[in-house]
């Protein structure tokens, strides 16, 4: 018997306390260690005098539930560009909060 494919939901993380200067890029390079990443969602905000940046926020989603899970233990309280960065498990608020649809 074939295993039910797992959701989006169970296969993504939120990234939370970003520096305003990470990309998809920056996040696609800290996740890929743990398998193929198949979705970045960057969360942005305007800096004075319109300019985007990152918001501190980020969905990421991984090819597999597992990857996800790894990413989030190896990754939640790490250094980035000076800043520690949350990684824990997203839900569907966490989708909801970035204007992404869960499903």
């Amino acid at each position: 018997m074939e295993a039910a494919p797992t959701t989006v939901v169970a296969r993504s993380v939120r990234v939370r306390d970003l520096p305003e200067t990470a990309s998809e890029a920056l996040l696609r390079a800290l996740f890929v260690p743990f398998g193929e990443v198949s979705g970045v969602r960057l969360g942005v905000a305007r800096a004075p005098g319109g300019r985007p940046v990152c918001s501190g926020d980020a969905l990421v989603t991984m090819s597999e539930a597992e990857d996800a899970v790894a990413a989030s233990e190896n990754l939640h309280n790490s250094e980035v560009f000076g800043k520690v960065i949350r990684v824990k498990a997203a839900g569907p608020q966490d989708f909801a909060d970035l204007g992404v649809a869960s499903s």
